[in-house]
Formats: C-alpha cells, sequence, structure tokens
C-alpha cells in the first residue's frame, strides 16, 4: 500500500490541483449562466430529435457524473466541493431531481451564496431557491 501511495502521490495532487483550479473557473461559470428559471421548467434536450438529444443526455449525464466525482474529492481536498456536487446534479437525470435541487437550493445559506455569486454578474436570481418564490399549487 505504502509503494502505491508513493508511486501515485503526484499524479492524485495534480488531479487535486487541476479539479481545484478548474472548479474556481467552471461552477461560478455554470451557475452564473442557468437560466433564472431553470428550477421551474423542463428540459429543452429532450425535446429534440433522438439523434441528436440522446447523445447529448449521455454527454451531459457523463459531465454531471464527473463533477459529482471531483465534488466528492474536493470535500476532502481543496475545491468547492459542494458547488461543484450542485453542477453535477444538476446535470445528472434520475427521477425527483428537481425535487431534490429545490429542496437544496431552498436552504438559506446555500441560496444566498448561489444568487450572491449571480448577482455579482448582474444575473437575477433563481427563481424557486426561496421558500416564497415557490408556485403555489
Amino acid at each position: 500500500m505504502v509503494e502505491w501511495v508513493e508511486q501515485w502521490s503526484w499524479w492524485l495532487m495534480g488531479g487535486s490541483l487541476l479539479f481545484f483550479f478548474s472548479s474556481l473557473i467552471v461552477v461560478p461559470l455554470v451557475i452564473i449562466y442557468l437560466p433564472e428559471d431553470y428550477l421551474q421548467r423542463e428540459s429543452a434536450l429532450f425535446k429534440q430529435t433522438p439523434v441528436i438529444g440522446w447523445p447529448l443526455i449521455v454527454l451531459k449525464n457523463l459531465l454531471g457524473v464527473i463533477f459529482l466525482l471531483a465534488g466528492i474529492v474536493m470535500l476532502v481536498t481543496p475545491g468547492q466541493g459542494i458547488l461543484s456536487l450542485l453542477v453535477g446534479l444538476s446535470l445528472v437525470n434520475f427521477p425527483g431531481k428537481r425535487k431534490l435541487e429545490s429542496r437544496i437550493l431552498r436552504n438559506p445559506k446555500i441560496a444566498k451564496a448561489i444568487n450572491g455569486l449571480r448577482a455579482k454578474a448582474k444575473r437575477p436570481p433563481l427563481r424557486g431557491t426561496t421558500k416564497s418564490s415557490q408556485p403555489k399549487p
């Protein structure tokens, strides 16, 4: 085990640094450019033709899994672990995804961080990130 750590430590450290610096750029950009009604609308990818739609869905899910794994790693290494997990979660498709995202984004600390980042970029806050902005049934 010690030999394995010695052999791969530089690669692990390099990968951690790569994820750290790329997350500083990519995660805020994804959050800033999310449509303000992201939590309240359906994905347009499903409405495209299968020839274009399915490969894009597979690619989007693969990218989401990469962000999820990187976010998990960044929880214990330098990086924006929680934001990377949120971005990965927003990219992966699974039943109940919107409900889970809404629940997470209604957390006051998370909503404040995300909407503060959007405000600095002169973008409107995400609709649905506060309990008062939820549509009434």
